[in-house]
C-alpha cells in the first residue's frame, strides 16, 4: 500500500461553484518524501503514478484494497 497526503485549496475570490475552478494544491508522497505543487487534476495524477514508479510498486496489477477497520 502507498500513501499520499493531498491537500487542496481555492484560490483567492474563488467561486467554490463556478464551472472555472481551477484544483490546486500540494500532494506528498509519505514513503518517498517527495512532495510536488499541482494544479488541475492531470498533474495530481502524474504526480502519484511518477511515484508510483519510482516505487517499484506499479506492477500493472491492481492490489485488492485493504478494508477500513
Amino acid at each position: 500500500m502507498e500513501t499520499f497526503v493531498i491537500r487542496i485549496w481555492l484560490p483567492d475570490g474563488g467561486d467554490a461553484m463556478g464551472d472555472d475552478l481551477e484544483l490546486r494544491g500540494l500532494a506528498e508522497h509519505v514513503k518517498g518524501g517527495e512532495r510536488r505543487a499541482f494544479r488541475g487534476s492531470r498533474e495530481l495524477v502524474e504526480f502519484i503514478e511518477s511515484a508510483l514508479g519510482r516505487s517499484g510498486t506499479s506492477t500493472g496489477k491492481r492490489a485488492a484494497p485493504e478494508p477500513f477497520e
